[in-house]
């Protein structure tokens, strides 16, 4: 059994990855232990799917791994998000579309199973520091990262939305 675990963001305000491998399967948890969305993916060297979130207001995750790069969509046709990265020493690209994406740029030290580095920009991004186990697929890992700002962006929404409906 092999795994990934880190945050994304801040200790007080970031988001917790915890995930196990088990032959080819992923489970674990993002965003955090009692506020959080369960993770199953399954990856077969070629391909991510699975279900982040439960049954009612979950989101499908569906990608294909191709040589250094994986493409692929979290959630629906009209309320999901694209992706398309490249995996190497550097692992880049964009999570989402070009007004409400966010770049990866991050850092695969295989030496230590360190990848780190910034989801989104300077000033409103979030540094990424997650530790992969031994054998853990790199190309799952930022899948894991698009996956749970994602979780975080569907939240705030649902926070902040909704308007002022408790008075005049």
């Amino acid at each position: 059994m092999t795994y990934i675990q880190g945050r994304i963001g801040g200790g007080i305000v970031g988001l917790t990855i915890d995930g196990r491998m088990e032959g080819q399967n992923i489970f674990g948890r993002i965003g955090g232990e009692v506020i959080g969305w369960d993770i199953a993916l399954h990856f077969d060297g070629y391909s991510l799917r699975g279900r982040m979130g439960g049954a009612f207001a979950g989101r499908d995750i569906i990608a294909t791994v191709d040589g250094g790069s994986v493409r692929g969509r979290m959630g629906g046709g009209l309320d999901g998000r694209d992706m398309d990265l490249a995996l190497g020493h550097f692992v880049t690209g964009r999570c989402g579309g070009g007004v409400f994406g966010f770049d990866l740029n991050l850092q695969y030290e295989h030496a230590t199973g360190v990848l780190r580095g910034r989801a989104g920009g300077e000033t409103f991004g979030k540094d990424v520091e997650l530790q992969l186990g031994h054998g853990f697929p790199l190309a799952a890992a930022p899948v894991l990262v698009c996956a749970t700002i994602y979780y975080q962006q569907i939240k705030s929404r649902n926070n902040n939305g909704g308007g002022n409906s408790g008075g005049r």
